[in-house]
Order: C-alpha cells, then structure tokens, then sequence
C-alpha cells in the first residue's frame, strides 16, 4: 500500500495537497487491513538546501512515519519521489546535480544505517525529462545511459555508508518506471545480489484512468485481462525469467462511471484487481496498491 500523496506532496508540509497528516493510527489501521508492505513517496527538494543537506526536522519526520511502520512489522519502502525539477537524465547534465545527489542519499542511508531488512530504499521515482521526447514511453538513447549512471550511483552512494546498508534491498527503475521495450532492454542491473528492479503498471491505461476519450473501458473484460497479462508477460521476459527480483511499486485503478445515470464501476474494479494480483502471484511480482 502506499502512503500517496502526503510526504511526496509538491510543498513544504506533508498537507498540501488536502490530506491529513499521517498518524500512527492511519498505519496501524492500514496493517490491521492485512498490509504488510508500505511504501512511503517522499519529496525531499523542499527540505534540501543547495549542497543537497536536508533539513533535521523533515529527517526526524520521515523516521516517525516509517517507525509507524515499523511498529507494526511491516517492510518499508522509502524513495525519493518528486524530484524531477532538479534530478534529470539527461548526460549532459548529470553533473550539475550529481553531487547534490549523493549527499543526499548518504544523509537517508546514514540516517537509517542501523534499521533492519524491512527497510527497502527505491532511488529514483519516475524518471524522466518533463514534457521531453518520449517521457512516458521509454524517452530517449542518452536519457536512458543517463538513468543507468544514476541508478549506479545511488547503489554505490548507499552501499559506501556501510552497516546494514552494505546488504539492504534497494530498487531501481526504468525510464520513467515505464514497461516497455526500450526502457527495459537498456536498463542496466548493477552487479549487486541485493537490487530489484521497481516498476508501475496502470494497465489498462484506458480502464485504470478517467481519460474522457471514447477508447475509455468501464468494464472488466477479456482485452482488460490480455493487456495485464502481456505486462507481466514482458516483466517476466526481461526480469524475472532470469532470476532478477521485480515490484510493482504502483498500481490501481479509479472509480468512475459512464455518465450521471450510472453507478461507480467498484465491482469491475474488484475483479480487475483480483485478475491482477493473481497475474503478479503467478509470476511472483509483489503489487503496491496507489491509493
């Protein structure tokens, strides 16, 4: 389960966006739900200062929220999530920020040196080169060598800081998280026991989203099922078929309906939900739901 769109919010306060801030009650009753695994979105550029050092306080906050967590047992997945105003894949400019980067990281991985294997850290969320060529489809060549630079770095950067973080699981994604061709063919794995691979599937894109195109899907149907079965189809081609651990750190689907006259499609999310759980079983692909 994730905890969307609160520490990951784009502000200074895990509020901006309208939801509460989160309590240890929010978490004790997501576990009660039979949760076991949370990953926590957080947004770190407004905490950081230009070398990259961030604020105590927004540290000291993040660790309560995992120690909610961590209260209950649960594995814990903390990455750095809207950072694409200043992390860019692009080798042109890796070097600009790079720096910044590092310090980064070591600070969150020193932080949290002593925490144990139920702590996971995802590197990068989602990038990509806003409004660039390709953004949601694998972007570009370089886009991609530069996504692998920087995936390399952030395991060296945690790795360095020693302690439990020398065997922690750490995640690193694709172009944009994106499953396709291009961005899973070039994506390269670096030579690490501990790294798995994080990836999002909204799928189908038409069902799981209110497009308000007249190629939108309300209904839970064979193509809607041929379509998550050709995800993890590609998934286990590139990854799992070759011993290389994967989560789908987002997936879900809206509730919408056709028009006024027509109730929310909640029982076709069930079943596409459970369709695709299953397909994640099957493979053996553990699925964040975005809530």
């Amino acid at each position: 389960w994730n905890l969307g769109n609160r520490l990951d919010s784009l502000g200074e306060d895990e509020t901006a966006w309208g939801n509460p801030k989160t309590t240890h009650a929010m978490i004790d009753s997501v576990a009660s739900a039979g949760f076991d695994v949370i990953r926590i979105p957080t947004t770190w550029c407004y905490h950081l200062d230009e070398e990259g050092n961030i604020e105590q306080a927004w540290l000291d906050r993040v660790h309560e929220v995992v120690d909610y967590a961590f209260d209950n047992n649960m594995f814990v997945i903390l990455n750095t999530h809207h950072e694409t105003s200043w992390i860019k894949p692009d080798t042109e400019l890796l070097d600009s920020f790079m720096p910044r980067f590092k310090t980064m990281w070591t600070q969150i991985a020193e932080s949290f040196r002593d925490y144990g294997d139920h702590l996971l850290f995802e590197g990068l969320n989602e990038p990509r080169i806003e409004g660039g060529k390709g953004e949601w489809t694998g972007g570009t060549k370089d886009g991609r060598a530069a996504l692998n630079i920087l995936n390399k770095t952030f395991v060296e950067t945690v790795r360095a800081t020693g302690g439990n973080n020398s065997t922690r699981a750490l995640l690193i994604t694709s172009f944009a998280a994106s499953i396709n061709d291009p961005a899973l063919k070039e994506l390269e794995i670096p030579d690490d026991p501990h790294v798995l691979v994080s990836l999002h599937a909204y799928t189908p894109y038409g069902y799981t989203y209110h497009v308000k195109q007249d190629w939108e899907m309300f209904e839970f149907n064979d193509s809607v099922a041929e379509q998550i079965d050709s995800v993890f189809d590609t998934v286990d081609e590139y990854f799992t078929d070759k011993g290389i651990s994967v989560i789908i750190t987002e997936y879900g689907s809206v509730s919408k309906s056709i028009d006024d006259n027509f109730g929310r499609n909640d029982a076709e999310n069930e079943k596409w939900a459970a369709y695709y759980l299953g397909a994640g079983e099957k493979s053996g692909i553990p699925c964040i739901w975005w809530e």
